[in-house]
């Protein structure tokens, strides 16, 4: 249901940290407070559909502050919702009234559940699924008449236009509070009775992050690169509309695909920035900051050179995808193309050479460096790729692997305080291997 990536979690790594206060429920825990606040019992009846079977699908976690955990939770009818367990050190509490002028229509899509309830005993709240504090599109985009309109006046299926009742949105993806991805089956009709289907990707984002992406990409859109087009934007709802590709996504961990991911970000990198303003979709340096907050009393944090500790500015002068990882590739019959273009923006073509390098990395036991670049800037520049500046993306693939340290602990992953001590350490060698 929530399409993501699934890791074997350890729900009690934040009291190991001292943070006994952000320890998310346990599967067993979730489901008690579901039933117990957020099951609608029959009127008459006192009956209710009860959660009976949960599982943890997300979790962002926040030292000191803050952690919202997903859960995807199985109904006796069969129906599965994603709940989220907000939880904040401090006095913070979200207790509001969630869905406004679209609390009705929010009540029907979280049917047989509330969509939310305040947990203030635990400084805690629990939402459902369209409900969600950040992405305020994501319950308009279960309004089908609304979509179809818009679709029609984007004008992206002409000379067709979107017949209401067959057509079929569904859930394909969703990050609390970041996104949520929905796959669009339009059935169309056209001129005397003819009929057509076509399929999008409808991209929910918070408004800010919709209006960034969308500018940049609509930017690209005249461009033949292997991304999916943006065809539209909705600013009021965050939404973003897109061409639907078909084809396999690789596995997270397949490295096999390198030549197919190098080849669309190479093409991506010498995308032509005439005609785009690029200085309004960022400063004229990308500026990054290894994630050390999240490592602190980790063996091997201390050890970091100083140099990390502050930020690493590179020039932006291509344009980027900036999370390019083995699963953000699609395989189809006509090659390949790059997903999730969410982060797409100005920066240095080492930015994600370092992204995969750090991928790379993080899966070897014996890690050669100069072996690993040598390779991984030869095989860029044979499918198309530019100059590289080695020393660059050493830099940076430190940083990145730094960045997968502190996602180990953030996502509460089983083992994430070794695999961030083992990634520190390789992070330590690659730093001392600088020539």
């Amino acid at each position: 249901m929530i399409g993501l990536t699934q890791y074997a979690r350890d729900l009690s790594l934040p009291a190991q940290l001292g943070d006994s206060g952000l320890v998310p429920p346990s599967e067993r825990e979730i489901l008690d407070l579901v039933n117990e606040r957020l099951c609608a019992r029959d009127d008459q009846t006192g009956s209710a559909d009860l959660a009976v079977e949960a599982r943890v699908v997300h979790v962002r976690y926040k030292p000191g502050v803050a952690l919202a955990a997903t859960y995807a939770v199985r109904l006796e009818d069969g129906g599965e919702h994603a709940v989220t367990y907000k939880v904040h050190l401090g006095d913070k509490v979200e207790d509001r009234e969630v869905g406004g002028r679209y609390a009705e229509q929010l009540a029907l899509a979280c049917a047989p559940l509330r969509p939310f309830a305040l947990l203030a005993e635990r400084h805690a709240s629990l939402w459902v699924f369209p409900a969600d504090p950040k992405l305020r599109g994501a319950v308009r985009a279960h309004d089908m008449h609304r979509v179809a309109r818009w679709i029609d006046r984007l004008g992206v299926a002409e000379p067709f236009t979107v017949r209401l009742r067959p057509s079929v949105l569904t859930l394909r993806r969703y990050k609390h509070s970041r996104r949520a991805v929905f796959h669009v089956l339009a059935k169309l009709r056209g001129e005397s009775g003819a009929r057509d289907v076509v399929e999008f990707g409808l991209r929910v984002l918070t408004s800010d992050a919709a209006a960034r992406s969308a500018e940049r990409r609509m930017g690209l859109a005249a461009l033949d690169l292997p991304i999916p087009k943006c065809l539209g934007h909705d600013p009021v709802a965050g939404w973003i509309l897109e061409e639907w590709l078909e084809g396999v996504v690789a596995e997270r961990d397949d490295l096999l695909v390198a030549g197919q991911a190098l080849r669309c970000a190479a093409r991506l990198h010498r995308a032509p920035h005439a005609g785009v303003n690029v200085s309004s979709h960022g400063p004229a340096v990308s500026s990054r900051l290894a994630p050390l907050e999240l490592l602190r009393g980790i063996q091997g944090a201390d050890e970091l050179p100083a140099r990390f500790r502050a930020p690493l500015d590179v020039p932006a002068t291509h344009w980027i995808h900036s999370d390019l990882h083995p699963d953000q590739v699609l395989i189809h019959g006509d090659g390949a193309s790059l997903l999730d273009l969410d982060d797409l923006r100005s920066g240095a073509v080492e930015e994600d050479l370092a992204s995969w390098a750090a991928d790379a990395a993080a899966l070897s036991t014996t890690l050669d460096a100069d072996e690993m670049f040598g390779e991984l800037v030869d095989l860029y520049r044979e499918v198309g790729g530019g100059a590289v500046d080695l020393e660059r993306l050493r830099a940076l693939t430190c940083i990145e692997l730094l960045e997968r340290a502190a996602a180990s602990v953030r996502r509460l992953e089983s083992g994430a305080l070794s695999r961030a001590e083992r990634l520190l350490s390789s992070t330590n060698s690659l730093a001392a291997s600088r020539k």
